[in-house]
């Protein structure tokens, strides 16, 4: 698991507590850190030969985690 810095930790804490509702676990946190930046691995490694869309537009499910 990565840990993130106190500043991403901070940053990650504000978004998710106001869309959550409540603040965060220390684990909880953790855990939304890593899979942020195991979603942003696999976006710069996906194959380049493919057209450049917005992942968004052309991944519905990806709009239920916006």
């Amino acid at each position: 698991m990565i840990k993130p810095t106190p500043e991403s930790a901070a940053k990650l804490q504000k978004i998710l507590s106001k869309r959550i509702g409540r603040e965060l676990s220390n684990e909880e946190l953790e855990e939304a850190y890593d899979a942020l930046m195991g979603f942003a691995i696999a976006l710069v490694e996906l194959d380049s030969n493919e057209p450049k869309y917005p992942i968004a537009n052309t991944n519905p499910n990806v709009l239920q985690y916006v």
